[in-house]
This record gives C-alpha cells, sequence and structure tokens, in this order.
C-alpha cells in the first residue's frame, strides 16, 4: 500500500498584499464567522479575494511563515522515505483539500496528516482541520486518510525543554 504524509501548515497573509483588498476580505469573513448570510455578490467577491490572497506569489520578503515552513518541509522530504505533500490551512495554497486530492491522485492509499503547530487545544487543529480531514475521508473512500492529532504533551514539553537548554548554556 503506497503511503505518504501531509504537513498541514497555518499560512500568513503577504505583507505585499494590497491593504484595501485584505480589509475587504476581513470584513466578509467577519460576516461569515458571526453567522451572517453573503449575498451572491458578496460571496463571489469573498471567493475571489481568497482565491487572490492563497495565490499570492510568495517569498522570504513578504512572507518569513512561508519560507520556514519550506524550510522544515525541505527536511521532512528528505528523511521521510516516503512522499511528502503539504497544505495550509488558510491564506496559502494549496489547500488542505487540495494537498490531500493531490495525494489520492497520486496513488497514495494510505495518507498521514501532520498539522505543524504542536499544542493541544488549538481550534484550528482540534475543529477546523479535523473538520476538513473528515470531508476528505467521504471525497476519498478508497484512501485511508489519518489526522495524527493531538501531539502528546509531554513529547511536546519535552522538545520545548530541549530548545531551552539549547539557549541556556
Amino acid at each position: 500500500m503506497k503511503k505518504c504524509y501531509v504537513i498541514i501548515g497555518r499560512g500568513d497573509i503577504p505583507t505585499d498584499f494590497p491593504r484595501k483588498e485584505l480589509g475587504e476580505y476581513f470584513a466578509l469573513k467577519a460576516k461569515i464567522i458571526s453567522g451572517e448570510i453573503l449575498s451572491k455578490e458578496e460571496s463571489d467577491r469573498f471567493e475571489e479575494l481568497n482565491e487572490s490572497l492563497r495565490k499570492w506569489k510568495r517569498n522570504n520578503r513578504n512572507d518569513e511563515y512561508w519560507e520556514g515552513f519550506f524550510d522544515v518541509i525541505s527536511h521532512i522530504m528528505r528523511n521521510a522515505g516516503t512522499s511528502v505533500y503539504f497544505g495550509f490551512y488558510d491564506y496559502c495554497s494549496p489547500s488542505i483539500t487540495e494537498a490531500i486530492d493531490r495525494a489520492v491522485k497520486n496513488g497514495c492509499k494510505k495518507i498521514i496528516l501532520v498539522p505543524a503547530m504542536l499544542i493541544p487545544g488549538d481550534r484550528i487543529c482540534e475543529l477546523e482541520i479535523k473538520e476538513r480531514v473528515e470531508f476528505s475521508k467521504i471525497l476519498y473512500p478508497e484512501a485511508e486518510i489519518i489526522y495524527a492529532w493531538p501531539y502528546p504533551e509531554e513529547e511536546v514539553a519535552n522538545f520545548i525543554i530541549k530548545q531551552i537548554e539549547r539557549f541556556d548554556k
């Protein structure tokens, strides 16, 4: 059975994205979050802005998170021993669903999704990513999709302690 990994990043807003469009994006997103029903025009505009934001060209000057995420991904790709894909929760492409879709289309039958966010209790990891994973399981019943979350708290704590020790010499 061909397996692969999908690493999930949070995503960030590029610093050179036009401020007027960003304000419009967040105004529409606030309406969605508050439960308001968008008009057809507002919904279309939100999708247009979301697509523009996700597809914005990124580099080390306008999105340091993006660059750092790919530095980590490149280490994982060199050492994983299997195919590694990536997706973002928000603001960047590909989305989590797009990453899973790519993995399935490349023949992966066992897909292990791992978020880059480590601390338990993160709403994004606990609820929102989990919902997208469950949706993908419905879309791709032929694939075993595993959401490797949460991380064991003791392992996260030990990781943080080791980081402290690196600087406490």
